[in-house]
Order: structure tokens, then sequence, then C-alpha cells
């Protein structure tokens, strides 16, 4: 995913963000202050170099000397509970160009799950979310269980259904707006109708958890993390031609940075997305004067 010769334009500026520049001057330059630099830029806390890395721990980082434009690409975990094809239960990155700010502070945060950028200090919360890469959705439990779906942009898949139903995929419209998938219903074992449970649906930075299996161990598989997060599919039973567990749908990502009815706002541009089938992690690509 390494894309070393990209030519980007550099920003001047964003109307109504604070960032424009006085006519005939020239943009300062910034310097980003990382907290946890990874090895190759030197460990421990100080300032970065403009070169393309991976962030292997969780960190703020703050923009000093001048406002700056800042690339950054976020993955979303494959569910590693899927079976082995890179089909099932994917993970999605977003990319992005995000407007920071002199003075400001910004979280870069990944987990198991998911990654993501945060404005403010440790902030990991909805409400200062300025991108995030969501996770694929988990399998079922069973002979034969339900597949989990995929995360995507900008709606994750529905899990696979085998008898009880897979839940389905989050689904992402804009800042703080969206869906999360429906929780899937359960399958009945042979002479009990519906002996699993109901998969709960997904929400807002919530994935919902797979349906509890009537008799045996036919659970539904968890929804993956995202913005809005996947719902759990139902459970169902395992043995015998009865139904499966079913898989959690997939999350579905966020690239909309933050508006200016936000607590501060922060424009992100040249955004893209795509799957991936690795684990989350974040890449910081590149910076240049805004």
């Amino acid at each position: 995913m390494r894309e070393q010769n990209i030519k980007q334009k550099p920003f001047t500026g964003f109307a109504g963000y604070g960032g424009g520049l006085a006519q005939g001057s020239g943009p300062s330059e910034a310097i980003i202050i990382m907290e946890n630099r990874p090895s190759p830029q030197g460990g421990g806390p100080g300032p970065i170099t403009n070169t393309q890395f991976d962030v292997t721990s969780n960190t703020n980082i703050t923009i000093t000397g001048g406002n700056a434009s800042v690339r950054i690409r976020c993955y979303g975990a494959k569910n590693p509970n899927n079976p082995p094809s890179p089909s099932y239960g994917r993970g999605y990155y977003v990319d992005g160009w995000i407007y920071m700010a002199k003075g400001q502070t910004y979280h870069l945060y990944k987990d198991g799950a998911y990654a993501a950028v945060f404005y403010g200090s440790n902030a990991t919360s909805a409400p200062v979310c300025i991108m995030l890469g969501a996770q694929g959705g988990n399998k079922g439990t069973g002979p034969s269980p339900g597949p989990g779906g995929n995360a995507g942009f900008p709606s994750g898949t529905a899990g696979g259904s085998t008898g009880s139903q897979g839940g389905g995929g989050g689904t992402t419209y804009g800042y703080l707006s969206g869906s999360g998938g429906y929780g899937g219903s359960a399958g009945g074992s042979p002479g009990l109708p519906q002996s699993g449970k109901y998969g709960s649906s997904g929400g807002l930075f919530y994935p919902g958890p797979g349906g509890q299996s009537g008799i045996a161990d036919g659970y539904g598989g968890n929804g993956g993390m995202g913005y809005y997060g996947g719902g759990g599919g139902g459970g169902g039973w395992q043995y015998g031609p009865g139904p499966q567990g079913s898989g959690g749908g997939g999350g579905s990502c966020y690239l909309g940075g933050l508006p200016p009815a936000a607590p501060y706002p922060v424009p992100v541009t040249m955004a893209s997305h795509g799957p991936t089938t690795g684990g989350s992690r974040i890449e910081f690509v590149s910076f240049v004067p805004a």
C-alpha cells in the first residue's frame, strides 16, 4: 500500500477555518511533535521527519511552527476468526489529507479492531473522530457457520446467513450520522423453532454482539467495529442439519473530518478508501505546510 511517489499540491489554507495566508506571504514551516515516535523516527517524544512510516503505538501529535496538511492512512482489521479466504470479514482503510492547525493536538489511535485519528489529546470519542478505518465482522460458530461481512465505506456488508440470519453492515451518512447494522434473526433447532437468540444491532462506535445458541454452541458472530458498527449474527443450532451461527456485519468507515459545528473544525481533502486484509494500523504518509 505504500505510495512513495505521489505528487500532491501543498495547501494554502481553508477559507473559514482560520488557516488562510495573508496575500503575498508564504506558509510557515510546520513542525510535528510526536509523543511516541517509532524507532525509525528516533523513539520517544520529539519532532518527526517528513518520511512515510507506520505508527507503532497510540500517540498524540502537536503542530508547531505553522499549520500543516498531513496525509494519514488508517487501516481497519480483517476479522481474524473468519476462514482463511480474504473475501470474508475484510477490513477497510481510509486515506486523506487532514488540515491540522498550529498549536493543536491530535490523537492517532489503533487497537485490534480499528484505527482512527481524533482531535484532542488522548481523545477517542465519536464527536471528535476525524477519520476511521473499520473492522470486518466475525464469523458464527458451528460446523458450517456463516462468514463475517466486510467493512466498507459508506457501508459494510451483511454477514453470511446459515438458517439463522447474518447481521447487517453499518452505514455512515456523515458526521455523527448513520445507522448501525441490524441484528440477525435467530435460527431454530430441529423441532424447536428459534431456539437461538437474535443478534444485537450495532450503533455509533458500537459493534453488535452475536446471538447466543439455543442449545449448543451455534453462536452468531459479533459485528465489526466502525464509525457505525455492524450488527451481530443470529444464533442457531450447531449440530446436525439445522441452522448454524450466522456472521456479523462489517463496520462502516468515516473520512469526513470535523465540520464547523463540531467542537473544532478539521477538514479532510483528497480522500480515498479501499479494502484490506491485514490487521489494524496507522500509516503516516507525508505532510506539507498549509
